[in-house]
């Protein structure tokens, strides 16, 4: 079944390339049973990314999946270095505006990379094999023009280039299975730069905890991060855990009555808290992932 949850055609030409042999009805049913088998491991071991309302597979779930049909990707050739582009000058002064002033941060940090022999980026190719022969190629590329990696070192943007290649490789005759399994095609890596936010650790994710049961007394704080963390398909990254702390110090400050006092302390006998905080939320009703 398709992410918009229609039947799916399975493309004859990937499909009797990785099913040579199969009519029409053992194909559909191989590829079904393949991409039924993806969906559990993927899920279980948590292999994919959601970005709006989708899902998106990681490489490791591509690999998966290849692996169940006996497809393999195969580096073509070595990672190459790319040449660094002709940048622009500083200007002497700072533009005002924020995206005149993210688009001055990232071009002096270029500036900085390439005067510190840094390299641009690299780019790697893949070929998606079955059986020795070829069913797919791919090349993945990472660059400074990313503002995520930017400031990253040379080895992590030739490592990314060879993630993307990989799952660019094997996107071209496995897709048709991934969305089968009611996943998005594109691989995950591409929609978010390769770049997951930072998890929340044990102790943060505690803290945030405490915050929410100052608000709610009566309210399981643990157990409604547990369920935020099951819809997310994800533990809780760090900018959600700052969200977080932020709406529960807004909820018992007098700044959301207007008075601007700043937060209200344990033990503090100030006003009541505004009606926003009467009731918690329902933990069933968080949307992380669109559903």
């Amino acid at each position: 079944m398709s992410d918009t949850g229609t039947a799916l055609a399975v493309p004859e030409q990937h499909a009797a390339t990785l099913f040579v042999g199969a009519s029409p009805a053992e194909l559909i049913a191989a590829a079904t049973e393949a991409a039924d088998r993806l969906a559990e491991v993927i899920t279980k071991q948590r292999l994919y990314q959601t970005i709006g309302s989708s899902k998106h597979v990681l490489v490791e779930g591509w690999q998966t999946c290849g692996t169940l049909v006996g497809v393999f990707a195969v580096r073509d050739g070595g990672t190459v270095e790319l040449p660094w582009p002709a940048l622009a000058p500083l200007p002497d002064e700072v533009p005002s505006g924020r995206v005149a002033r993210e688009d001055h941060e990232h071009l002096r940090e270029l500036h900085r990379a390439r005067d510190r022999g840094q390299a641009f980026g690299f780019k790697t190719a893949y070929r998606a094999e079955k059986n020795g022969a070829e069913v797919g190629w791919g090349e993945g590329r990472c660059t400074r023009g990313e503002r995520n990696w930017v400031k990253r070192d040379d080895y992590a943007l030739s490592s990314q280039s060879q993630t993307r290649g990989q799952s660019r490789a094997l996107r071209q005759p496995l897709g048709f299975i991934v969305s089968l399994a009611g996943f998005a095609t594109t691989p995950a890596e591409e929609m978010t730069g390769g770049q997951a936010a930072t998890p929340l650790s044990q102790e943060a994710l505690q803290n945030v905890a405490a915050e929410l049961q100052q608000v709610w007394p009566n309210f399981d704080a643990h157990a409604y991060l547990h369920a935020l963390g099951r819809r997310l398909g994800s533990d809780i990254p760090e900018p959600v855990g700052v969200a977080l702390r932020a709406w529960a110090w807004w909820c018992r400050s007098d700044v959301a009555t207007g008075n601007e006092r700043g937060p209200v302390a344990q033990g503090d006998s100030a006003e009541p808290a505004p009606a926003a905080a009467d009731e918690p939320p329902e933990a069933t009703e968080v949307t992380g992932d669109g559903n």
